[in-house]
């Protein structure tokens, strides 16, 4: 991450509160003159806080992820066994205005999760994240009653290299039911075999180990099972995977009823969850998780 000098970025904000610019202040990514009127607000209940950490606990790790504030929302982006991005969109606060260009910062997940978890015992009204150097972030609640609670946030130096995702191209997502892709993965063994079988309309799931073998198929509904069928890409599909590089998969189906998976023998798995999707009609304005897995490299025989 390019570092700033410290006289250009001084002290900056960007809030989750009703903020009043101070001498000096700047929202992060802007560098003009101090006491501006268009200092970046993101209103957030304690109940929306606690929401949000449903979501973030379900990838809770200790891998660095980028943390980036866009004028459409909160992003983070984060390496486990899939490239995995999670946006918080901004329907999901009450109030939320950010400068464009504003700044990533790459900083612990696992510490993301647990300061946050920690000011939320606090209950408090308002949520800030203060920087008041390139390197360092600020986590701080305010209540009407209380002093305000803070915890600081070590950020990395260099963020983490995102994956251009511009190419993948899938022709279109199949709707599974998240609950019922849960169950088939945990019943798998230690390699998965996913494929496509038109004629009985579903998404199949085979392994074997030297203990036995499973298969179990996802039922599509009658329309996507037709596009299935005149679509070569997904009638060939058959990619294999190792469970464990699936786990934020299975990790992900507690958030939404549905899941929407992509399928291309060139590019990685795709799925995707959109969360609290009842909040927003348009669906491409909803707050998700994306992620691609890579399939095994060498397609053995092992089934």
């Amino acid at each position: 991450m390019t570092k700033r000098s410290f006289e250009t970025f001084q002290e900056q904000e960007i809030a989750f509160s009703d903020h009043i610019p101070q001498k000096g202040t700047y929202p992060i990514g802007f560098t003009g003159t101090t006491g501006v009127s268009s200092v970046p607000n993101v209103h957030v209940s304690t109940q929306m806080i606690k929401r949000i950490l449903n979501i973030l606990n379900t990838f809770k790790a200790d891998v660095d992820c980028n943390l980036e504030f866009t004028p459409v929302g909160v992003q983070l982006f984060a390496l486990y066994s899939a490239t995995t991005a999670i946006k918080l969109r901004k329907h999901l606060f009450t109030d939320y205005s950010v400068l464009p260009g504003t700044k990533p910062y790459c900083i612990k997940f696992s510490v993301i999760v647990k300061k946050l978890d920690a000011l939320y015992k606090f209950k408090p009204k308002h949520l800030s994240f203060i920087s008041i150097s390139p390197d360092n972030l600020t986590l701080e609640g305010r209540s009407d009653t209380k002093k305000p609670v803070k915890f600081g946030l070590t950020t990395q130096d260099t963020l983490l290299e995102k994956l251009d995702v511009s190419e993948f191209k899938y022709d279109f997502l199949l709707r599974i039911c998240a609950e019922d892709l849960w169950h088939t993965l945990e019943a798998m063994t230690t390699r998965v075999s996913i494929r496509m079988d038109c004629p009985s309309k579903s998404l199949v799931f085979e392994s074997s180990d030297d203990n036995g073998t499973a298969e179990m198929a996802l039922a599509l509904d009658n329309e996507t099972a037709a596009k299935c069928r005149t679509n070569a890409n997904i009638v060939n599909y058959k990619a294999s995977f190792l469970k464990s590089n699936l786990s934020q998969l299975a990790k992900s189906t507690k958030l939404a009823t549905h899941v929407l998976i992509g399928l291309h023998p060139d590019y990685p798995l795709y799925a995707t969850y959109s969360l609290y999707d009842d909040f927003n009609s348009d669906g491409a304005a909803n707050s998700e998780v994306c992620m691609y897995f890579s399939p095994m490299v060498e397609d053995s025989d092992w089934l």
